[in-house]
């Protein structure tokens, strides 16, 4: 069992690797393509760099949005990406020159020129760098605030929705705005006197402090103990995922925001923004509690299964 969990985590590691590296390949080629085949300026440049942010974003997503690893995938990223730029622009040139084809133009002869690829090169470092510091800045701005909400987090109640019950799940807060599964998870009725208590039961109970598991094994063995999965009997989160839905109470001193998730394009929870209320802090349970209903109501795959 533990062999078999060990190869899944070594593949699901080794895909976002394969991932980044078929990225990298990828936009080196383009870019060098760019710079090349365009007229000697900027326009190659900014081409370049525009679809470098977009290959950015398509490798933090692959590595998981807010994690380390994911940061240093972004900054691993643009920096093999520029040297591969480098490099397959110069191996062009050289190619191009000693073949010698007659139908090159000037403006080849120019870009192939040891000065205009000197220049390239620290153009290429320079635009690369800042487009990543941009990207790089952003994601960590966006990180911040949703730190900064965590901190003023009193009372958080994540509800799964699966097969006609609802699990709402206790957590415990390991440092301000580091927070962790914790038991026990309530299953419950969807009916509004059920989940209303199960609330009320969580919210007394606020966001005990909770020590950091020390060892590997320890949080593994919180993880499966406070699972999900292990409540629901979902063979997998892929199942969970696709016949279920997630809400979110979170209170803090200045508002009671409700969100309600949705599916994204690789068929992942997401919250969505469209659906996202917002309440004064003193807002009765009970009417956070109608709007959750309302929307669990509308949604017919929570209450079917084979």
């Amino acid at each position: 069992m533990e062999g078999k969990q060990n190869s899944r985590s070594n593949l699901l590691f080794l895909r976002p690797i394969l991932f980044s590296l078929a990225i990298v390949a990828g936009t080196a080629v383009i870019s060098a393509g760019l710079y090349l085949g365009l007229p000697p300026g900027l326009s190659g440049i900014a081409l370049s760099y525009v679809f470098l942010d977009i290959t950015l974003w398509l490798v933090y997503r692959a590595w998981g949005e807010g994690s380390c690893r994911a940061e240093v995938a972004v900054w691993l990223t643009a920096l093999l990406s520029v040297l591969g730029t480098i490099v397959l622009e110069a191996g062009a040139c050289h190619i191009l020159l000693r073949a010698g084809l007659p139908g090159l133009s000037g403006a080849t002869y120019v870009q192939c020129s040891a000065n205009y690829l000197g220049a390239g090169r620290f153009e290429h470092a320079f635009f690369g760098f800042l487009v990543t510091l941009a990207f790089w800045a952003d994601i960590r701005y966006t990180s911040w605030k949703r730190r900064r909400l965590l901190k003023q987090v009193k009372m958080m109640v994540p509800i799964v929705v699966w097969r006609g019950k609802a699990y709402l799940v206790c957590y415990g807060q390991i440092e301000p705005g580091f927070f962790r599964e914790m038991e026990p998870i309530y299953v419950v009725d969807i009916d509004g006197k059920e989940l209303l208590s199960a609330i009320q039961k969580i919210s007394a109970a606020g966001l005990p402090h909770i020590p950091s598991p020390t060892t590997r094994e320890e949080a593994e063995r919180l993880s499966r103990a406070a699972s999900i999965l292990k409540a629901t009997g979902a063979r997998s989160r892929k199942e969970l995922v696709k016949t279920g839905a997630l809400y979110a109470i979170l209170e803090t001193d200045k508002e009671t925001r409700v969100e309600m998730s949705r599916l994204d394009k690789k068929g992942r929870w997401e919250f969505d923004p469209g659906k996202r209320r917002i309440f004064p802090p003193d807002t009765p349970l009970e009417e956070i509690v109608a709007v959750i209903l309302e929307d669990i109501r509308s949604r017919p795959e929570v209450w079917v299964w084979e």
